[in-house]
């Protein structure tokens, strides 16, 4: 029973599939927060109208900033993430990006969405991992001082960093996947996604309002929605069936993407 523990959280595993994480997951901060840029000081400063995490879950309320301040936030979440894409003192700059993600959260509960609230947990985890151990300046300047530790051969690094961000997307998708199957109306006839297609606010795509017209269609997508993120942490455990999974997976946030304007769920 040690053993398998060991072997499951601690086994040497190649450290680059969590370098190409590391840079996906930088590129779309960058990309989500930039977006924001024109609407700082309305979102996340003394200009706007906030509603503070604190004052929302347990009736404490924070200093709001002054727009400096939260253009100062801002700018230093950007350039943490512009950092950790790059791998140059990655943990620091994977320290700092979580804390202006959390700070920025804290003044403003209402514009940090659920995906917000995962990226944060991503940035987490990956604290506890070697994110920097590949694909990484910290990784080149390693291997030129001929440092064993931060820099092997092979940049081998224990396999608990991947199994954590497993275990989140595993109980993310599984428990998304029981509320829409137990306790969204109308989520099986597919009338939610029928009326989400059909709403001006989630951009009408012309994907969309085709879909609509074809409603035993969206009921079949609606099913398969629900049972592909329950079965997701069953079914990635396996290693003939998890890249089938994971592509039907990739088929369906591009099927989102298409028909419901989400902004950068589904990158995210």
């Amino acid at each position: 029973m040690k053993r398998r523990w060991n072997e499951f959280w601690f086994a040497p595993v190649s450290a680059e599939p969590l370098g190409i994480f590391r840079i996906l997951y930088s590129l779309v901060v960058l990309y989500h927060w930039a977006r924001r840029f024109p609407h700082v000081p309305e979102l996340f400063s003394t200009e706007g109208w906030h509603s503070p995490y604190l004052a929302y879950t347990w009736g404490h309320e924070i200093a709001r900033p002054s727009p400096q301040v939260a253009y100062a936030v801002y700018a230093t979440l950007l350039l943490a993430a512009l950092l950790f894409l790059v791998g140059w003192r990655t943990r620091l700059a994977n320290f700092v990006l979580l804390v202006c993600y959390a700070t920025l959260d804290l003044v403003e509960s209402n514009n940090i969405k659920a995906y917000d609230r995962v990226m944060m947990l991503e940035a987490a985890l990956m604290l506890m991992a070697s994110p920097g151990a590949a694909f990484s300046l910290d990784s080149l300047r390693a291997r030129a001082r001929g440092d064993p530790l931060l820099a092997g051969v092979e940049a081998v690094r224990p396999v608990y960093g991947q199994r954590l961000l497993y275990c989140l997307f595993s109980a993310v998708y599984f428990f998304v996947g029981i509320k829409k199957a137990l306790f969204i109306p109308h989520w099986h006839d597919g009338g939610v996604l029928l009326m989400a297609m059909l709403d001006r606010r989630n951009g009408l795509t012309s994907m969309g309002i085709f879909l609509t017209g074809v409603p035993w269609l969206v009921m079949l997508l609606a099913q398969a929605t629900w049972i592909w993120q329950v079965l997701f942490p069953v079914m990635v455990a396996y290693r003939r069936i998890a890249p089938w999974w994971l592509l039907f997976g990739v088929g369906l946030h591009l099927g989102i993407e298409s028909t419901i304007d989400v902004g950068p769920f589904n990158a995210i």
